[in-house]
């Protein structure tokens, strides 16, 4: 799989050769992958597109839709929704001849509804808040208090959405709180345990704890939030093979449905 670096400059092209996807579009689905490819570029702002960064390091993509009242189906639906189903956003700026450069991984955290878009017609435009992923990062959080909860308590912790009517600040930190309460969550119920070679985990921490780690099932690369349902907790080999692995789509594949049918016996 292509190996995406924020800086780096790419053939769109050479993008959905290896992604797939719709190669014109802003807002592009790939069917065989759980990631949302999003394309901004100065020549977005003809379409009525209102996109850019913010002075508090959100970045504002418009949706999809270059007439009429957009409304949450088909793109737009997949940029709200993301976190829920379990896929990735990457951001990339559109260049010259068909070039564009990869931003980088993005959570989004909140949208606003405008009643005029870039080119002053009045319609309703979707304008979604982007964070970069690294900004809502919850690695360098201590998971260990919260693994005193209840698998029920933790799962609520995950799942619990970032309220639209919080500012960016609170909504951050929300965001931050729901993956560590994954990664917590992920840790309880392996119980000690790699779920998926079943084999014991191979030490124990200087904290007395069973050292595993999580494994993002259907994203590119752990980190951020995710969804309960699709997180592993998994010893360190395994954890290597799902991402560098020959076989590492088959090994995702079966994490996938092996979490599945735990989850449906903890339900």
């Amino acid at each position: 799989m292509i190996e995406l670096r924020p800086g780096s400059i790419y053939q769109r092209s050479s993008i959905h050769d290896e992604l797939g996807g719709q190669r014109q579009y802003g807002i592009s689905t790939p069917s065989q992958y759980d990631i949302v490819l999003l394309f901004t570029g100065k020549s977005g702002r003809e379409h009525g597109y209102h996109d850019g960064w913010r002075e508090d390091g959100i970045f504002l993509y418009s949706g999809e839709g270059q007439e009429g009242d957009m409304s949450f189906n088909r793109g737009n639906a997949e940029i709200r929704d993301h976190q829920q189903n379990g896929k990735e956003l990457h951001l990339f700026e559109i260049l010259d001849a068909g070039k564009v450069k990869y931003v980088g991984q993005m959570v989004c955290i909140g949208y606003n509804i405008l009643d005029e878009d870039a080119r002053g017609v009045h319609r309703n435009i979707i304008q979604f808040e982007l964070a970069p992923i690294n900004s809502v990062d919850a690695e360098d959080v201590d998971v260990v208090p919260l693994l005193s909860n209840e698998l029920a308590v933790l799962r609520a912790k995950a799942e619990a959405d970032s309220s639209l009517n919080a500012n960016i600040v609170e909504r951050k930190s929300r965001i931050r709180e729901r993956s560590a309460a994954i990664r917590a969550y992920g840790l309880k119920r392996a119980d000690g345990k790699c779920e998926y070679c079943q084999a014991q985990a191979p030490f124990t921490t200087s904290r007395g704890l069973p050292y595993l780690e999580i494994h993002h099932i259907r994203q590119l690369a752990d980190g951020g939030p995710d969804h309960p349902e699709f997180v592993i907790g998994v010893c360190p080999n395994c954890h290597r093979r799902a991402h560098y692995g020959r076989d590492r789509q088959q090994v995702n594949d079966s994490m996938l449905e092996l979490v599945k049918m735990i989850e449906k016996k903890l339900l």
